[in-house]
C-alpha cells in the first residue's frame, strides 16, 4: 500500500481548512457575510467554538489522489469510483484501517477554463467554494469540513484536463477525504514555515521548511516519540494523552546550522497544532486564524472563460450525524451497511410522480429518458442482502406509465395477489425496516391527484409537504436509513 505525502498546494490547503476550524465565524466573516450557518438546518448548526485541527495521513493523501486522477481519466465527476467503489471503500483500499467508532467523508470540487490556469488561485477557489457551498442543499459541504469529531484528512488537487459538455477545461480537481477510527490516538500536527514570502503570519507557498525532526518526551513516563517533516513543512506525531516537552531539531532559520526549540504542551483526546515560524523562531499553538486582507479576503473570482462546476460531497459516517441533503432533507449517519447511493427523479411527463434509482441507472435515464428530471440525491441503501436489513422490491404501475412504488417483503406479496396493475420489476435495494430501532424514518405519501402514485421522504420534507400540498396523504413509515433530518 501507497504513503503519499502532501504537496506544498496539499499543505496550503490544510492550513485554509485548519485555519477554519480554529475560528468558525472568522471564516464565515471572511467568504459569506459572517453568516456561518447560512443554508445549514438548525440540527446541524455549526458552533462558532473551535474544532480540532485536521492531521495529514499518507493513506488517505493516496485515497485522495487516486481518486482525482481517476475522476480527470474517466471525465465522471462522481463519488462512486473505480470499480464502483464508495469513497470509504477506497480509504481502506489506500490503507486507512477504520476501527469502530469510526467515520468517514468525502468533499470534491473542481474548477476548469479553456486558457491558461493558475494552479494555486483555482485551488483556493476549490476550497472557497466547498466553504461557501453555494446552493447546495444543507451546505453539506460545509458541515463535513467543519465536523468536530474528524481527525485526519487526505488532500489530493490534480491538474489535468477534464471535459465537461463536450469541452475541453485546464481543471484542478480537488478530493478531500476526511476520517477518525477508534484505533487512532490524537496528533500532534502542524507546519514549519519561515512567513519570509508573505509576513502574514500563515503558510504561503514557498515557505515550509522540512528535514526538521520533532521529539515528544512524556513528562511522567520519559517515552519519546519521534517523526520528521515533510518538505512541505507539515507534520502529524500521534500521541497517548499525557504532557509533553516537544523539541524541534534542524535547520529552522536556514543558517546551515541545526537549532533547538521546545514547547511544553498537554494533549488529551483531541489533535494540538503546534506551528512555528521562523522568522522569530515563535511557536503558534492551535492558532492559525490570521488572514491576509490583501490576498485571501479577495472574494472568489469568476471570469468569462472559467467554468465553476457545482461542487459535490459524499458523507459516510456509522457513529456520528454527518450532513448530506436533497431539498429540505439531512442524510447523515450512513452506516457500513447503507453507503450506496439513491437518487431522486420526477417525471415530468406526470408531474408528481417519483422514481428513486442507483448510480448507474441514473445514468440510463440522464442520457436516455429525457422526461425524468434528476432532482439530486435521496439517501443511502445497501445493495446487498443483510440479515440486519430489510429487502425493498419496486414495482411500475402499468395503468400509469412511469410510476413507481417500493415496499416491502409482506406489501410485495399482497400487491403480487391482489393488484394485477402494479407489474414487479424485482429488488430495488435493501434498508432498515419501519419497525427498525435502527435509522431514520423515511414516510410514504399517496398524490391524491393521481392515485397509485407514491413519494418517500424525510422528516422535514414530510412535514413541509403535510403543510403546503393538501393533495399528498400520508400513508405512514416506509422503511429507515441511516438518514436524520
Amino acid at each position: 500500500m501507497t504513503q503519499r505525502e502532501p504537496t506544498a498546494i496539499d499543505q496550503l490547503m490544510l492550513e485554509l481548512i485548519n485555519r477554519a476550524r480554529k475560528n468558525p465565524q472568522q471564516e464565515a466573516e471572511r467568504l459569506i457575510n459572517g453568516l456561518l450557518n447560512e443554508g445549514v438546518p438548525s440540527q446541524r448548526t455549526i458552533s462558532n467554538t473551535p474544532k480540532q485541527p485536521l492531521a495529514f495521513n499518507l493513506y488517505l493523501n493516496q485515497s485522495a489522489k487516486n481518486h482525482s486522477e481517476w475522476i480527470l481519466e474517466e471525465d465522471i465527476f462522481s463519488h462512486v469510483g473505480v470499480n464502483n467503489t464508495t469513497s470509504k471503500e477506497r480509504m481502506a483500499i489506500a490503507g486507512y484501517q477504520f476501527i469502530e467508532p469510526w467515520g468517514s467523508g468525502e468533499n470534491i470540487a473542481w474548477k476548469g477554463t479553456t486558457a491558461n490556469l493558475d494552479f494555486t488561485k483555482f485551488t483556493i477557489d476549490n476550497y472557497n467554494n466547498l466553504f461557501v457551498d453555494l446552493n447546495y442543499p444543507n451546505r453539506g459541504h460545509r458541515v463535513a469540513i467543519m465536523k468536530d469529531d474528524f481527525q485526519e484528512i487526505g488532500i489530493a488537487s490534480i491538474q489535468g484536463v477534464f471535459t465537461s459538455n463536450k469541452v475541453d477545461y485546464n481543471a484542478v480537481m480537488t478530493t478531500q477525504h476526511f476520517a477518525y477510527s477508534a484505533s487512532n490516538s490524537a496528533f500532534l500536527t502542524g507546519v514549519v514555515y519561515s512567513d519570509e514570502i508573505v509576513n502574514d503570519d500563515f503558510y504561503t507557498l514557498g515557505e515550509g521548511i522540512g528535514n526538521i525532526n520533532i521529539i515528544a518526551e512524556n513528562i511522567d513516563s520519559k517515552e519519546k516519540y519521534e517523526t520528521k517533516n515533510w518538505s512541505t513543512g507539515g507534520y502529524s506525531l500521534p500521541l497517548s494523552p499525557g504532557t509533553y516537552n516537544v523539541s524541534f531539531i534542524g535547520n529552522l532559520n536556514q543558517d546551515f546550522q541545526d537549532d533547538i526549540v521546545a514547547k511544553t504542551i498537554t494533549i488529551k483526546k483531541q489533535n494540538i497544532k503546534l506551528d512555528i515560524a521562523t522568522d522569530d523562531l515563535s511557536f503558534v499553538v492551535e492558532d492559525n486564524s490570521n488572514i491576509d486582507e490583501n490576498d485571501l479576503n479577495k472574494p472568489v473570482e469568476k471570469t468569462n472563460d472559467e467554468l465553476n462546476i457545482p461542487i459535490d460531497n459524499q458523507i459516510e459516517n456509522n457513529i456520528i450525524p454527518i450532513d448530506n441533503s436533497i431539498n429540505n432533507q439531512s442524510i447523515n449517519k450512513i452506516d457500513s451497511l447503507l453507503n450506496n447511493p439513491i437518487y431522486r427523479f420526477q417525471n415530468q411527463n406526470q408531474l408528481g410522480n417519483y422514481l428513486y434509482t442507483g448510480e448507474q441507472e441514473k445514468t440510463n435515464i440522464q442520457n436516455n429518458f429525457s422526461e425524468f428530471k434528476l432532482e439530486g440525491l435521496a439517501f443511502y441503501v445497501g445493495i446487498s442482502a443483510n440479515d440486519n436489513l430489510t429487502t425493498i422490491y419496486r414495482f411500475q404501475n402499468s395503468n400509469i406509465p412511469g410510476t413507481y412504488l417500493f415496499v416491502g417483503e409482506e406489501e410485495a406479496k399482497n400487491i403480487r395477489q391482489n393488484f394485477t396493475n402494479f407489474k414487479e420489476e424485482g429488488i430495488a435495494f435493501y434498508v432498515y425496516g419501519a419497525d427498525s430501532n435502527k435509522g431514520d424514518s423515511i414516510y410514504r405519501l399517496q398524490n391524491s391527484n393521481i392515485l397509485g402514485t407514491y413519494l418517500f421522504v424525510g422528516e422535514t420534507e414530510k412535514n413541509n409537504i403535510l403543510a403546503n400540498y393538501s393533495n399528498f396523504i400520508l400513508e405512514g413509515v416506509a422503511f429507515k436509513v441511516e438518514y436524520s433530518t
